[in-house]
This record gives C-alpha cells, sequence and structure tokens, in this order.
C-alpha cells in the first residue's frame, strides 16, 4: 500500500518524466530499505510480551513511514526549476 501510494503520487504530479523516473527507483528503494531494517529490529529486539497487546509493529512502521514520505515528497515537490514546479503553464 505504501509503494502504490508513492507511485501513484509521483506519477500524478507534474514534473519532468526525467524527474520522475529517477525518484520512483529511489523511493521504492528507500522504502524496501526501512522494511528491511524494521525486520531487522524485531528480530533483534522483540519481546513477545512487552509490545504484546499495545501496538503493532506493522502500524508503527507504515506510520513512520508515512511521515518519512511527506517529507521526502515534499522536498521533491519544491526542488527543480521554475519549469517543473508550474502546475499551468503561462499563456
Amino acid at each position: 500500500g505504501v509503494m502504490s501510494f508513492f507511485v501513484a503520487f509521483v506519477v500524478a504530479y507534474p514534473k519532468s518524466l526525467k524527474s520522475k523516473l529517477i525518484f520512483i527507483p529511489t523511493g521504492l528503494i528507500l522504502i524496501q530499505l526501512f522494511n528491511i531494517i524494521r525486520l531487522l529490529f524485531i528480530t533483534l529486539y522483540w519481546r513477545k510480551s512487552f509490545f504484546f497487546g499495545k501496538i503493532d509493529h506493522h502500524d508503527l512502521f507504515n506510520i513512520i513511514l508515512y511521515i518519512i514520505l511527506l517529507i521526502i515528497i515534499y522536498i521533491w515537490v519544491n526542488s527543480g526549476n521554475k519549469k517543473d514546479s508550474q502546475v499551468f503553464p503561462p499563456k
């Protein structure tokens, strides 16, 4: 779901094709890297009785990842030249 949201937003946003072709694979690799780090922490530090019934690691991961993605997307949207950032070209 997180990866689908990311790709759909990048494809729908009016930026140059070159920028999208660089940003999509980079973002997907970053999402997978965070998932691998999450699984690594679960295997190293998981205690059944500690978090049982309090919070699910998957929900916590999604919240943190969405916050990180929103920051990265904000930076991507506001970066680049003025031609890329214009939604409607001047008449």
